[in-house]
């Protein structure tokens, strides 16, 4: 190939969001996800096909002796956006009594060991939100031209639909409480709706004197109110997560799942290994 064309078709990619894609698949499979670009799904709103730009998966078995007694999975569903300007989240502290954060999350399972409101403390434990005991309220884009498209509302729209469409997809009949785990073992799926924004992102709070506060954060936690006629689910938790700081994140989720498993083996009357 030419090095002059080779220079230009690099620097048509740069202008592009694929170089940010490629940065964020590159990441996922450093830590051992399962990651793909370019995944479609459904929108029911529209009635069409649309893509999402990464799906990725982490997937755990838990086994006794031969036997597979759990099978996970922790699903992120993800739209990239970059931005040459930052993108502002106004910030909310949680109420120091919030400990749960499990009540909307996309899941899907078959014969658990225990009731699901059983399991609830264990969802929640690293999640996003209640590891950093605030949530995001809304988003700024910092300089934005005011007739432009505003970019965080139909991403995070997306990651929404594109994750309820997995988990429809990944449904499977069955009884919801095992009645012997060695013969109908645990399927469970979680899915968690991410934009990773290859940019700057900021906090900003108000002090208690009133003064603006700024703080740049790598990600911030939402709970993100969409509901349609087709879409009925009311709120999902979004996360907003910079590609800086992805790799934390990426590890927060996998200790997010290790902790969903110990509410299962807490169930299980037997010592299970783990098979990733």
């Amino acid at each position: 190939m030419n090095e002059e064309f080779e220079k230009k078709l690099i620097k048509d990619l740069e202008k592009t969001g694929f170089v940010s894609e490629m940065q964020a698949v590159k990441i996922f499979h450093s830590l051992g996800w399962d990651a793909k670009l370019g995944k479609g799904y459904f929108d029911r709103d529209e009635n069409i096909t649309r893509e999402i730009d990464l799906s990725a998966y982490y997937p755990v078995n838990l086994k006794y002796k031969d036997s597979v007694c759990v099978c996970s999975f922790f699903n992120i569903i993800a739209e990239i956006k970059k931005a040459e300007q930052p993108w502002i989240v106004f910030r909310s502290h949680l109420h120091p009594m919030a400990q749960f954060c499990a009540w909307n999350n996309i899941t899907t399972s078959i014969n658990l060991p225990e009731h699901p409101t059983k399991l609830t403390a264990f969802m929640s434990k690293s999640s996003l939100l209640i590891s950093q005991r605030w949530e995001g309220t809304g988003v700024h884009h910092a300089f934005k031209d005011p007739s432009a498209p505003s970019q965080w509302y139909k991403a995070f729209t997306s990651v929404c639909k594109a994750a309820e469409d997995e988990c429809e997809a990944n449904t499977t009949e069955g009884e919801k409480i095992s009645r012997d785990i060695l013969a109908e073992p645990t399927e469970f799926s979680f899915f968690q709706p991410v934009v990773i924004l290859d940019g700057t992102l900021i906090a900003a709070e108000l002090s208690n004197s009133g003064k603006i506060v700024l703080e740049e954060v790598t990600s911030a936690p939402f709970t993100f109110e969409f509901k349609t006629r087709n879409y009925s689910r009311s709120s999902y938790r979004v996360d907003l997560v910079t590609m800086d700081g992805l790799e934390a994140y990426l590890h927060l989720s996998q200790q997010r799942h290790t902790d969903i498993l110990e509410g299962f083996r807490k169930y299980i009357p037997y010592p299970l290994e783990e098979e990733a």
